[in-house]
């Protein structure tokens, strides 16, 4: 996370066994797994495929966010890309809340940030 006053910059990367193509097809469809900005945030998120091999790494990078979201915010993406794997791979979808409350133990940083 990088702090830029009271804004962050967050950035995830995944990679995913599924071409380009299908990755970005489960994302741009209106019935894909786009996570919502919380109210009142006017931050910019942009997703950038590559591929590697026959897999793509995902890149996701949430600029502009408020410090006080960004301290969930990861835990939460990570919980929502935990949704678009198992949507690509046809399994079913781990439930985002409680994935949620699973990964936030594993991103202490991000609230001790989102304190300061």
């Amino acid at each position: 996370m990088i702090i830029e006053g009271d804004t962050a910059t967050l950035v995830f990367q995944r990679i995913l066994h599924h071409a380009p193509e299908l990755v970005w097809d489960a994302i741009a469809k209106p019935e894909g797994p786009v996570p919502e900005m919380p109210l009142g945030e006017n931050a910019i998120f942009r997703y950038e495929l590559a591929p590697e091999d026959s897999s793509t790494l995902l890149t996701v990078t949430y600029r502009r966010i408020t410090k006080q979201t960004a301290s969930g915010f990861l835990p939460g993406l990570h919980a929502f890309l935990d949704r678009l794997e198992a949507q690509l791979d046809e399994k079913p979808l781990p439930d985002w809340s409680a994935r949620f409350a699973e990964l936030l133990g594993q991103y202490p940083e991000w609230t001790k940030h989102a304190a300061e």
